[in-house]
């Protein structure tokens, strides 16, 4: 069996505290050539090749909408970019927050889909 980069351990995490009282847990790829992509992760979190991770499961969706905006408020302090702004995870938190990002006028969105590690263009 061929090891897949995301089974290789994580060779940095850490835990934050976000707004609303919410937890997460960020993980960061190997180092590489700078800042990657940041991913909101609705759900429990697992390294990504190229992406740093921040996984975490808000209960409400004022929750999910206030993480997301944490995450963009603190991406390069995260070696990351929020650009484009990429979220994933539980389907009904990950609706809300695309609705929310329609009516805020946030830029485009990419949506994670777990299990085949691919992103695709939501419409925001």
């Amino acid at each position: 069996m061929v090891t897949e980069e995301r089974d290789i351990p994580t060779r940095r995490t850490a835990d934050v505290q976000l707004r609303g009282g919410v937890h997460g847990r960020v993980y960061w790829p190997a180092p590489g050539a700078g800042p990657a992509p940041l991913l909101v992760l609705f759900a429990a979190g697992y390294p990504l090749p190229g992406v740093v991770v921040l996984a975490t499961c808000p209960d409400t969706d004022e929750q999910a909408v206030a993480t997301v905006e944490w995450a963009a408020d603190h991406a390069s302090e995260l070696d990351a970019t929020a650009t484009p702004l990429l979220i994933g995870g539980d389907p009904e938190l990950v609706a809300a927050v695309l609705a929310r990002a329609h009516d805020r006028g946030w830029p485009a969105i990419q949506t994670f889909l777990p299990g085949t590690d691919e992103f695709r263009d939501a419409r925001s």
